[in-house]
């Protein structure tokens, strides 16, 4: 009788063990969907703010072209603007998507394009008036916070 009880306990505490571990990879598995899920959505974001970024820019320089077809060298100093910012735009999403390669060593960040003074300047050879000013120390880069900071810089003038 101990025999069997003992066998049925054993075979209970085994069952016990497999629903828990099933349970567990279950857990790990809908954590792992999720955090996929999650990453898709950044990098979809991400992929957005990079193409809506360059794009505006390509179109408010299309726009201020119109304004300067009188003017043969602004008119070529705006189109060079508007292809500059195209090729830009390609290497930003180059840049994204090299991001995703499982052979991308993780480092800091800096904004795609570089420094908001090109961007300044390749907006005021678009023939848009536009005003820079810095204040207080800059801080270290941070990452995503510096690419927010170039591209909300371009949608706010």
């Amino acid at each position: 009788m101990v025999f069997y009880l003992s066998l049925v306990a054993a075979w209970a505490i085994g069952a016990w063990l497999r629903s828990v571990r099933a349970a567990e990879a279950d857990r790990r598995r809908a954590v792992a969907d999720a955090t996929r899920a999650a990453e898709r959505a950044r990098i979809a974001r991400e992929l957005h703010d990079v193409v809506t970024h360059h794009v505006t820019a390509m179109v408010v320089q299309a726009e201020a072209a119109r304004y300067v077809t009188a003017v043969p060298d602004r008119l070529d100093e705006t189109l060079t603007a508007i292809t500059g910012t195209g090729r830009r735009a390609i290497s930003d999403l180059r840049h994204l998507l090299d991001v995703l390669d499982h052979d991308h060593e993780a480092g800091p960040r800096t904004p795609p394009g570089g420094e908001l003074l090109p961007l300044v300047e390749q907006t005021r050879r678009a023939g848009q008036p536009v005003e820079f000013s810095e204040e207080g120390r800059p801080a270290e880069p941070t990452g995503s916070a510096e690419l927010t900071v170039y591209r909300v810089s371009c949608r706010s003038h």
